[in-house]
């Protein structure tokens, strides 16, 4: 922890507009050395712990054979902890949504909950992080007020010395799924080259998801323009090795310079259209590519599109039945969650958007018709919806659109003309098809829903976090089999109804729409400040079930579903059994006597009953009879690379802000792990969870690793599972995930209901219920030979797919909406469960000031 800082003063031309990154040499105690740093627009003072002696702050890249200046003007040596904190808690508050809690500046520095040295310390880790790995919405807020003065031979070099940090990197030139981009130009060399450097840092940020996956070529093209300056730097720049240009020979008009660019596209790549006046934020490409790969038949998808001045242009587009198309909340906040969650619209405008190659061809690319430009794009889309392809509209996906810079605005002269005159070829082509769709600006709701069969509230307790617990894993891919069903999804959190940046942008990602503070207040809102409809509503957890009586009255003739994720009665009533003070114990079953109650309540007047499991569909049978239906949770798992195993290495996961979790470590730590080491001293555990309790302590061949940010890979280099569970209820996601990644499981009864029962085993779930013999199934696997813990690992993996699988989930839901009478999708029988992205961000201590990550928030 440094009790000293110091701030750099950039050269005015190292900031080259937010684009050229900073390379840290030194530091390594602060975490520092090699790290790269993505000062924002107008960026001109960065602040670093220590001493500016220790610390070397270069350009990331430097042209072969020339010397690159420093970046560095000025230096403000010794500045206190004290001085850094007044600092950084105004940056903080003024660029970054994830300084939440304190009320001002000037509270957040008075908390006397830490020291000055310790509050300025977590301040300046979130601080870095924001340079690290700045977001989308991090630099549209540095961008408010922001000028942007640069010369071409600034972005030029810019430009240069970025594709070679790119090259040097990994993260182009190191193989991949093909990513083709194509700028189409037309002079205006400034913005052409503002366009092609901010795709370069794009992929600079997101390099770790980048390097390997994605072959990026940049190509332009540009249609003839008589300036020959820009064409010029353009070709220097083809010249050094960073791009394919390209100058038409004579002027095609956009249309067909962008048919003959993607005919020179590579035959399996992802084709990108980009205007030259776009300049792409953090999370550009991986929000376009990540839909495409983890959503079932996209034909196009395309971006948010944001004006210079920070309002929204584009949140998809609408087309009405008399051809004339609606830039959907153009003008509106794009923070606001009505343009925050990915939808399938009837087009994406044409300034950015990907498009598979082989859709492309097998729609014709763009149609003639339309030359030289206006309508092609919508034409496109509309051609692949017909294909029986999706039109995706993606949030995660965000770019600055100067729109007019090339063609003007003036409907009246001149290219944009066209668009006028299209409209009515558009509206020749279509008019059967479009006499499905709305009269200009009427039914909104089913307009900007094209094609949805009806939509879902979804009532729960918090935004979902598929990788800190099973049970946000699963109401996820619950969410995602019901769109890929043909619903939309609103979601609310009725905890407060707390938004968390994080965990909204990664359900809007994949197409859920969440609704919270400060747009509701209440779940009463939603039907009528809003006056929202629904087809159905998913009401889950019993804290929620008082919002019956108001969902009768809001929406009486809307069906209630409700989701148990356990019996909540059984799950207390089992904790009851192993407390041993006697008062505890018998608070805990009153409170257990009260849930049954509740529940059986809320079996008699839901609609229907999703239960997890055929077993808690016996019980609550039991408590009152309803029609119910079984949802098997959902978990996939990357396939394990055949490595050889040892066997040595057993691993507990744990959210331990779930007392069942507590209860199976403390047993796991003091009863069954000793004897596991008293015959194997060679074994080691490895415990996984957020905030461990102060009993979990490393050592006897134990590890305790806390939270671990990627736990599939974790599980993929481990041998056995164990879950030594005395008290819950439902299906457990860890017995599930493990098996899933091919470990064996050794596990309680309690751990296995759900799972296996009288018409279905699997030889990888092994079961105990004393710490003798939990134990001794742990050696027993250890003492098998590799190529039996293989088969057993293959076992498990099958085992998961054939019972915890999309198909399966999916029959489901399809029972579920024939027993309620809904319509649904009839082709649909599987759908793509939720998987990580490369925008999904989780916010923590050390990365976010917010409410619920912070202790001090």
């Amino acid at each position: 922890m440094a009790d000293r800082y110091f701030q750099i003063q950039l050269q005015a031309q190292s900031t080259l507009a937010a684009y050229q990154p900073l390379c840290i040499q030194g530091g390594a105690d602060a975490g520092l050395d090699g790290a790269i740093l993505f000062p924002a627009v107008g960026e001109r003072w960065i602040t670093l712990p220590g001493d500016p002696e220790t610390l070397q702050v270069s350009l990331l890249a430097s042209e072969p054979g020339q010397e690159t200046p420093s970046p560095v003007a000025a230096v403000r040596r010794d500045r206190s902890a004290a001085l850094t904190l007044l600092d950084l808690s105004h940056w903080l508050f003024a660029r970054s949504s994830r300084v939440k809690g304190a009320r001002s500046c000037g509270q957040l520095r008075l908390a006397s909950q830490l020291s000055t040295e310790k509050l300025t310390a977590n301040l300046h880790g979130i601080y870095l992080h924001h340079l690290r790995h700045p977001d989308a919405e991090f630099e549209l807020r540095c961008r408010r007020g922001a000028g942007l003065e640069m010369d071409l031979s600034a972005l030029r070099h810019s430009c240069r010395q970025l594709h070679a940090s790119a090259r040097s990197l990994g993260v182009i030139g190191s193989g991949g799924q093909p990513v083709d981009i194509i700028i189409p130009t037309y002079g205006q060399p400034l913005y052409t080259l503002r366009c092609i450097a901010s795709v370069l840092r794009d992929l600079l940020i997101h390099r770790r998801v980048i390097k390997g996956r994605l072959d990026v070529r940049l190509m332009v093209v540009d249609d003839a323009h008589p300036q020959q300056q820009g064409q010029a730097v353009l070709q220097w720049l083809a010249d050094q090795g960073c791009l394919d240009f390209r100058v038409n020979s004579c002027n095609l008009g956009f249309l067909e310079s962008c048919n003959q660019a993607v005919s020179r596209s590579r035959n399996d790549s992802l084709i990108v259209l980009l205007n030259n006046d776009i300049e792409v934020l953090p999370g550009w490409l991986t929000g376009l590519v990540d839909t495409i790969e983890q959503d079932i038949d996209v034909g196009l998808v395309g971006s948010k599109l944001i004006y210079p001045d920070g309002r929204l242009q584009e949140a998809g587009g609408i087309v009405w039945q008399d051809g004339s198309a609606w830039n959907f909340g153009r003008l509106k906040n794009p923070a606001h969650p009505d343009y925050n969650y990915a939808r399938s619209v009837d087009y994406v405008s044409g300034a950015s958007i990907m498009v598979p190659r082989r859709h492309w061809d097998a729609a014709g690319g763009f149609d003639q018709r339309f030359i030289p430009a206006y309508y092609e794009d919508t034409d496109l889309a509309l051609t692949l919806r017909d294909r029986g392809l999706k039109v995706i509209y993606q949030p995660s996906s965000q770019a600055i659109h100067h729109e007019g810079i090339s063609c003007g605005t003036d409907l009246t002269s001149g290219v944009k003309a066209y668009q006028v005159t299209n409209q009515v070829s558009f509206l020749e082509k279509w008019q059967s098809r479009l006499q499905q769709h709305q009269p200009a600006g009427e039914c909104l709701e089913r307009a900007k829903h094209r094609g949805a069969l009806g939509r879902i509230l979804v009532i729960e307790n918090q935004l979902l976090d598929p990788e800190g617990d099973a049970g946000s894993l699963f109401m996820l891919n619950y969410c995602l089999a019901l769109r890929e069903l043909g619903y939309t999804i609103t979601y609310v959190p009725t905890d407060n109804l707390a938004h968390q940046q994080d965990k909204a942008a990664l359900m809007g990602a994949r197409g859920i729409q969440v609704l919270c503070q400060p747009q509701i207040t209440s779940v009463d809102d939603i039907f009528e400040s809003r006056a929202e409809r629904f087809d159905l509503i998913l009401l889950a957890r019993p804290g929620n079930f008082p919002h019956l009586n108001s969902l009768r009255r809001l929406a009486p003739k809307t069906p209630v579903v409700y989701f148990t994720h356990d019996l909540h009665h059984l799950r207390t009533q089992r904790t009851a059994g192993n407390i041993t003070d006697r008062k505890e114990r018998r608070r805990l079953l009153q409170r257990a006597d009260r849930l049954r109650d509740q529940e059986a309540e809320i079996f008699r007047r839901a609609d229907l009953v999703l239960h997890i499991s055929e077993e808690e569909n016996r019980i609550a049978q039991g408590l009152h009879p309803h029609a119910a239906v079984v949802l098997p949770p959902v978990v996939t798992a990357p396939a394990k690379s055949p490595l050889g195993t040892s066997g040595r290495r057993v691993l507990f996961v744990g959210n331990f802000a779930h007392s069942p979790n507590v209860t199976a470590a403390q047993w796991l730590t003091e009863a069954i792990w000793p004897r596991v080491r008293a015959v194997a001293p060679d074994m080691q555990l490895l415990i996984v969870g957020r905030n461990p309790p102060d009993f979990l302590m490393a050592g006897d061949g134990i590890d305790v690793l806390g939270y671990v940010e990627d736990l599939s890979a974790l599980m993929q280099s481990v041998d056995i599972g164990i879950a030594p569970l005395q008290e819950g209820a439902g299906v457990k996601g860890k017995v599930l995930s493990a098996l899933a990644h091919g470990l064996p499981m050794v596990t309680t009864t309690i751990g296995a209901e759900g799972i296996t029962d009288a018409t279905r085993s699997c030889s990888a779930l092994l079961v105990a219920d004393t710490a003798d013999a939990l134990a001794a199934q742990v050696l027993a696997l250890r003492q098998r030979p590799e190529q039996e813990r293989r088969a057993l690992a293959e076992d498990g993996r099958r085992f998961i797919q054939k019972h915890f699988g999309p198909e399966a989930l999916v029959s489901r839901f399809r029972e579920m909406f024939e027993t309620l009478g809904l319509p649904f999708d009839q082709q649909v029988d599987r759908f793509l469960p939720y998987a990580p992205r490369g925008n999904d961000q989780r916010f923590t201590s050390s990365n976010s000031f917010t409410q619920g990550v912070h202790p001090l928030a």
